[in-house]
C-alpha cells in the first residue's frame, strides 16, 4: 500500500474499529498525521506574525485556528481506529489502544483538578500519584509501539479474522 492508498483507506474506515491494517497503511497514516500537525503548525506561527497589527486579522485568525484544529480532530479518530485494526493484524486487542486512552484522559482529569493547587509537602502524595500515572503511560506507549513495529500475522486470529 503506497502513501495516498493508506490515507484513503484511513479516512474511508474512519469508525472502523474492526478488521486488519498492515505496517505500510498504520505508519504512512501517521506520517501524513505529522505532517498536517506541522503544516497547521507552522501557519498558525505565521498567522500570529501577522495578527498583532490588525484587529480584523485577529478575527479571521481565530475562525482559521478553529477550522485548523477541527482539521486535526478530524484525524484522531481514523488515527485511532488505524491503531486498533493495526494491533489485530498482530492478534493483539484494540483494548491496548483504550487503555491508552484511558490512562492518558485520567491523567489529565488528575491535572485539571490540581491546578488550582500549589505544590506542597502536604501534596506530595497526590504529586507521587501523578508521578506514577506519567510512568505508566509512558510504559504502556513502549509495549504498544512494540506491538505496532511488529510484522503481520497472517494466520486467523480471535480480533480479525483470515487476511
Amino acid at each position: 500500500m503506497n502513501f495516498v492508498q493508506a490515507i484513503e483507506s484511513c479516512y474511508k474506515n474512519y469508525f472502523n474499529f474492526s478488521g486488519r491494517a498492515r505496517r505500510s497503511e498504520y505508519w504512512y497514516f501517521v506520517l501524513w498525521t505529522l505532517i498536517l500537525t506541522i503544516a497547521v503548525f507552522i501557519f498558525l506561527g505565521v498567522m500570529l506574525l501577522y495578527v498583532k497589527t490588525n484587529i480584523l486579522l485577529a478575527l479571521v485568525s481565530v475562525g482559521l485556528e478553529l477550522i485548523t484544529a477541527l482539521v486535526l480532530l478530524g484525524s484522531l479518530v481514523p488515527l485511532w481506529s488505524a491503531q486498533v485494526r493495526r494491533l489485530h493484524d498482530m492478534g493483539r486487542s484494540g483494548w491496548w489502544a483504550g487503555a491508552s486512552i484511558l490512562l492518558a484522559i485520567f491523567n489529565e482529569i488528575g491535572a485539571l483538578t490540581s491546578l488550582h493547587k500549589t505544590v506542597s509537602a502536604a501534596d506530595l502524595g497526590g504529586l507521587l500519584w501523578r508521578f506514577a500515572f506519567d510512568v505508566a503511560g509512558l510504559i504502556l506507549a513502549f509495549v504498544i509501539l512494540f506491538f505496532l513495529v511488529q510484522p503481520s500475522r497472517e494466520e486467523n486470529n480471535r480480533f480479525a479474522g483470515y487476511r
